[in-house]
């Protein structure tokens, strides 16, 4: 009986180690904390959520999979920094890292046009679903121009 104990501690022991030693330690996720009764819980579970999807058990990626890790585009110094592509129909945040607003404006009219708050702030908006190229500027600032490929 003793040695069943002891085994049985010594694997719930591993197991803690083993999932504390998952998470991102640059971020704090995975660390143990203290549970009520003294005991050891991991927070591991929480840092999977902003991992891409798994593939489809099929083999095939389909293009929902592609389209729900959520692309994005800085605003850094009065300058895009854009992503070499994205995938039809992405979502795409816009994080503006300057001290006055931008906007990521289509030169399409009717694709994309949102103001992008300064100072962090940022906005979400849908790649267009037609595979191509598409200027976009800042409507603020004339000298902010760049393009989003979508392919």
């Amino acid at each position: 009986m003793t040695f069943r104990l002891a085994a049985g501690a010594v694997a719930a022991t591993c197991s803690v180690i083993l999932l504390a030693s998952c998470g991102n330690g640059s971020t704090g996720q995975g660390a143990s904390t203290p549970a009520a009764g003294g005991s050891s819980t991991t927070s591991a579970a929480r840092s999977t959520s902003s991992m891409p999807p798994a593939p489809s058990s099929s083999g095939s990626s389909s293009a929902a999979a592609k389209t729900s890790v959520t692309a994005k585009i800085t605003i850094k110094d009065f300058k895009y920094q854009v992503p070499a592509s994205v995938h039809p129909g992405q979502k795409i945040t816009v994080t503006n890292s300057d001290d006055v607003n931008h906007t990521v404006t289509s030169d399409k009219a009717g694709l994309f046009d949102d103001v992008v708050p300064s100072n962090g702030g940022s906005k979400t908006f849908t790649a267009p679903t037609k595979p191509g190229k598409y200027s976009f500027h800042c409507t603020y600032h004339a000298n902010m121009h760049d393009t989003l490929v979508v392919s």
